[in-house]
């Protein structure tokens, strides 16, 4: 499932969000139209209206498939202000939404409007002799497309040895770590696995954050960056309830963040033959990468960890998926030394497959329109 803000969609962007609610030529039937016999668009006033909107966001996994029995694939909730969060359920409509936002962008230029993380936008803008611009989360248009440009041209996207590495070493903690019946509290490691490759890509540095031993440095960022994605969705959902007290937690977790991430930089500012993301940057826009820096590594809490969990937990919900992706990947990766940087060729398919379901099924990106 995915979570997309809007206020009032003009017919341009409800094809970009909603196909229930667009035109679109094609030889294949859409599953809406057994709902709508005339195959004509329907208005965004028109899309089902959730009747209790006020809910407690540590339940959502519970309340959204209640909404989904009740109002069908498309439903909007009203969340103050004039504002909507439309909830789009159907593999369909999600494929849209996010082929969707890249189609548009690379027509338009212009990035998705967001509407959330406005606690982080409240922050950043009280502390402007910290920080040059609120950042990814709250910016949108121009900057946004900016920054997403850049960071496009600092990074390479593709896997290489160094993060193969950090990979092997994840996989060693979980052998060391899983207690009896095999269990392990996966998550905090996932935490840490995501903030080790994000150190890799921007700083070019291990954190240290998969120490068997312990690394309080590490442990701390990947504390600060937890409490600050919480007090974002928190907030977003529910921008009225203890909005003063989650504020002060933003405050405290992006202080620590911003002191350590400030030493790195300015170490990596002195160093004329470093090659990494944040130096590229950093000779690009010197403002800009505290920021970035700092909301990747707030962004790899939010996303990829996420859905790893997710997508583990339903593959061990599902024997035969679990079999069919077990089989596929022992004949694409054969022994435990095999590498998948090494390889030419795509993954099996139904490593995609697992990914998309995931995505389709649990939200990872609070509020991404």
């Amino acid at each position: 499932m995915i979570i997309l803000r809007a206020r009032l969609l003009s017919q341009q962007i409800a094809a970009n969000v909603c196909r229930t609610f667009s035109t679109e030529k094609t030889s294949t039937p859409k599953y809406w139209h057994a709902k709508f016999p005339d195959k004509k668009p329907r208005s965004f006033d028109e899309m089902p209206t959730v009747e209790e909107p006020q809910f407690d966001p540590y339940k959502s996994h519970e309340i959204f498939p209640q909404w989904f029995k009740k109002y069908g694939y498309v439903v909007k909730q009203p969340v103050g202000n004039g504002k909507y969060t439309v909830h789009t359920f159907h593999f369909d409509d999600f494929d849209t939404v996010y082929k969707g936002d890249t189609a548009y962008y690379r027509a338009t230029r212009k990035p998705p409007q967001r509407l959330s993380h406005q606690v982080l936008k409240h922050y950043r803008e009280n502390n402007k002799d910290l920080y040059d611009n609120v950042g990814l989360g709250p910016g949108d248009g121009d900057y946004v497309g900016r920054i997403r440009d850049m960071i496009r041209e600092s990074m390479s996207t593709g896997i290489d040895e160094k993060l193969e590495n950090v990979a092997d070493d994840l996989i060693e903690i979980i052998r060391d770590k899983v207690g009896e019946g095999g269990e392990i509290e996966l998550l905090p490691w996932l935490f840490r696995w995501g903030f080790e490759n994000v150190g890799l890509k921007f700083l070019d540095k291990r954190l240290g954050a998969l120490s068997q031993t312990g690394n309080e440095e590490a442990d701390k960022m990947v504390e600060a960056a937890a409490i600050t994605n919480e007090m974002v969705v928190l907030t977003t959902l529910d921008p009225v309830t203890d909005y003063a007290e989650r504020y002060q937690k933003v405050e405290s977790s992006e202080g620590y963040f911003y002191s350590v991430l400030k030493k790195y930089i300015d170490e990596i500012a002195s160093q004329p033959d470093s090659k990494c993301a944040v130096k590229k940057i950093l000779e690009n826009n010197p403002k800009d990468a505290i920021t970035v820096t700092l909301d990747g590594f707030q962004g790899a809490l939010q996303t990829v960890p996420l859905t790893v969990l997710m997508a583990l937990y339903n593959v061990a919900r599902n024997e035969d998926i679990q079999a069919q992706a077990r089989e596929e990947l022992v004949e694409y990766l054969p022994t435990k030394d095999s590498k998948y940087c090494s390889l030419n060729i795509s993954p099996p398919d139904i490593i995609e497959h697992i990914v998309w379901e995931t995505l389709r099924y649990v939200f990872k990106t609070i509020f991404n329109m």
